[in-house]
Formats: structure tokens, C-alpha cells, sequence
């Protein structure tokens, strides 16, 4: 089940993650994170937001996700 706590704005991600719109959409692009269209808004799956940044803070390579 998919709730509203399970994905964020690509706003809110960039406050979280202190990056800038580019990095957000470029992790989309790699597929290192999930995205879905909900209300004409695109919204980013948290933990692979999460994830995503933990990974390369520790030198290593995302996950492509499917």
C-alpha cells in the first residue's frame, strides 16, 4: 500500500537533500529514484531519495531502480 508519506515534492526533496532541482531530476533520469504524477504535480519516492543520498555521501554508487 502507497501512502502520502511514502513520496514527497520535488521541492521538499531539495530541502532535504540541500541539492538544487537539477540533481533531483537528474537522479530521476538514472532512475536512482521513482517518480509518479499525482494532482498535475510530480512527486519523488522518499527512501530512494534517502537511499540515494546516503550512497553517494559514502563514495558508492546508487541503485538503479525499475
Amino acid at each position: 500500500m502507497t501512502t502520502s508519506a511514502d513520496w514527497m515534492s520535488v521541492k521538499e526533496a531539495i530541502a532535504v537533500t540541500k541539492t538544487g532541482r537539477t540533481t533531483i531530476v537528474r537522479w530521476v533520469t538514472l532512475r536512482y529514484v521513482r517518480r509518479m504524477k499525482a494532482s498535475g504535480r510530480v512527486l519523488v519516492r522518499r527512501s530512494d531519495v534517502l537511499e540515494t543520498e546516503r550512497a553517494l555521501f559514502d563514495g558508492q554508487k546508487p541503485e538503479a531502480r525499475t
